[in-house]
This record gives structure tokens, sequence and C-alpha cells, in this order.
């Protein structure tokens, strides 16, 4: 399977530019809050940055862990140095990058997250924060056949240690991804989700349910634009398993997710609906993949799986 290139637009996580930049006013407008800096490479490994599929910028709040990584970028190869800049959009579910984070660079051959023998990757010398002039991240360790299994980062949908091959990370973020607000590169964008998927798009398992409008919001029934997404975590953190929006949702309404809605292209996209699944939802007031206050969401994940429907009602306003 084709991994997407580096320069297409589509699989690549926006770097948080903010559209006064692209008016051509950056100067006037205050830039958003971002950890930015720059991934280097250490020439005293001999290696060519042009040789490889891309860079992989991937943040831990904290010390980094055998979790997935809860920020994402993907970056071109070159001209070295490559500047980054991450922005809450980066972020893989809801939250700030207030605070501290460790940041892990990677020079990936062949542009697919999953990491291989021969990548080369760097990591931030101390945790790092937005309030940093320039962080640098500089490439200086080749990975060996015993790093691979570990930097996986659960893109199987099945935690750190699962062994279940991933051949290829898609050309779009998360279906559903916004900028990775968006995913690890091969996610396609969430706003880019397709609305029109159906069951008879692709076969394999179902997730089904119910979800219900609280009577103290029923004045936004059939409006604003609802996120219903799968993960693998009972807390509703890391990257999505699969991702349905439905714009101007009348409630209650039937929940229909399939093979259709996981935004990787990967080869075991039925195995990933397997298991212990949770259901998150939100209706959005701007329509776009992370949440924001006053945007009403379930109080707590709800469990799914393809044996038994779900039900769970949007009944919290978000206030952080």
């Amino acid at each position: 399977m084709a991994s997407p290139a580096c320069d297409d637009a589509s699989s690549v996580a926006p770097m948080g530019t903010a559209a006064d930049d692209l008016a051509g006013s950056a100067a006037e407008a205050p830039r958003s809050r971002a950890l930015r800096g720059v991934v280097e490479l250490d020439p005293s490994l001999g290696v060519e940055a042009a040789d490889y599929g891309c860079i992989f910028v991937m943040g831990w709040r904290g010390e980094r862990s055998a979790a997935s990584p809860q920020m994402i970028a993907k970056l071109p190869t070159t001209p070295m140095p490559v500047p980054f800049e991450l922005d809450a959009r980066a972020l893989m579910g809801a939250g700030t990058i207030g605070g501290q984070w460790t940041l892990v660079a990677r020079l990936d051959g062949d542009a697919d997250a999953p990491a291989q023998a021969g990548d080369i990757e760097g990591v931030t010398a101390s945790l790092v924060s937005a309030d940093d002039d320039e962080i640098r991240i500089r490439l200086s360790r080749r990975l060996g056949p015993g790093d691979e299994r570990a930097l996986t980062f659960g893109l199987t949908g099945h935690g750190a240690d699962s062994q279940a091959p991933v051949s290829g990370v898609g050309s779009g973020l998360p279906g559903g991804h916004p900028p990775i607000d968006s995913m690890p590169a091969g996610h396609p964008p969430i706003d880019d989700v397709d609305q029109t998927a159906s069951a008879t798009d692709a076969g394999g398992p179902r997730i089904r349910g119910i979800l219900s409008l609280a009577d103290d919001f029923a004045d936004l029934n059939g409006t604003a634009s609802l996120f219903v997404i799968v993960r693998n975590s009972a807390e509703g953190q890391g990257m999505p398993t699969a991702v349905l929006k439905i714009d101007r949702p009348e409630f209650p309404l039937e929940i229909d997710i399939g093979t259709e809605h996981i935004p990787l292209q990967v080869d075991n996209k039925a195995a990933m609906l397997g298991g212990e699944l949770y259901i998150t939802a939100r209706l959005d007031m701007d329509g776009g993949f992370m949440g924001a206050v006053g945007d009403i969401e379930l109080a707590a994940p709800v469990p799914a799986s393809t044996d038994k429907p779900f039900e769970g009602t949007l009944d919290t306003r978000r206030s952080e």
C-alpha cells in the first residue's frame, strides 16, 4: 500500500498557521500559543534527510511513555533544519498545549507512522513548553529492530503492546480530522470526514447505538455539528479509532459506525472495531473537531462494542 507523500497537503498535519498570517498580516497579528522550534540532523550520522519519507514530531505530556502521543504532526524532510509549530490543533483530542512536554522527532523512511529499523530519532533534552523561545530536537539516534514495536503508538487500536501489523497511514487525517486538531499524518482532516458513508460502503463489523440530546439543550436540536468518536481509551483520550461527523443532527439519532469511518488506511480495520471500545460525542458549536467552551458533550465515554447497541445522552456543556 502506498504511503502518503510528505508534500501531499491532504496527509500533512497543518502547522498552526494563523488566518492573519495567510492574509499577509503576520507582523500585526499576535501569534497563537504554540510549541515552536526546529528539527535538526546530526551530521555525524552520515545520512541525507532527502532520502527519507518525512519527519514525525510527537508530543507526550510530561515524560515520554508507552501510551500514544497526545500530539503529532508530519513535516517534510528538507530543507534542514526543519521548523515546526504545534498549537492546540495538533492535539489528539481535547485539551490545551499548556504545561510541560517531551517532544520526539523521527526521520521516517517510508512516511508510515509505525517506526522501523533505520529511522532516525531525536528527543528534547528536557521538558519543554509554549513559553520556550525556540525548541531544538536533534535527530541523533538510528533505530534498530528492537525499537519498532514500541513506537507504533497504538495505531492498531489495541494499545502500545499490540503486535498487529499496520501497513500504512492513509492520505487523509483524521476522516473527520482537522488540522492534526488533527492526527498522525495519515489521518484524514476531521472536517473532511465522509458524512455520506453508510453501511453499504464497507463490510465488516458495525458499532450501533442511539444518541439523545438532554431537554436542557432542546433548542440546539437540528443545529451545529455532531462528532461521534470511537476510541480504545476509557478516559476518552488518545487517537480516534473511528470518527463520524453529522451536520445539523436531529435527536434522538441512530448511530451506525463501521470500517468506512476509520481514517487510517490500514489493512486491519475490522480488527480495530473489536475489543473494548468507548464512544465520545460532542455537539460542536463551530463545526471544528477540537472541542471548545459551550459545546455539548457526553458526561463520560460510553462503552461500545459490535455485540450490543450503546445509548448515550449529550447532557453536559463544556466549561473549559
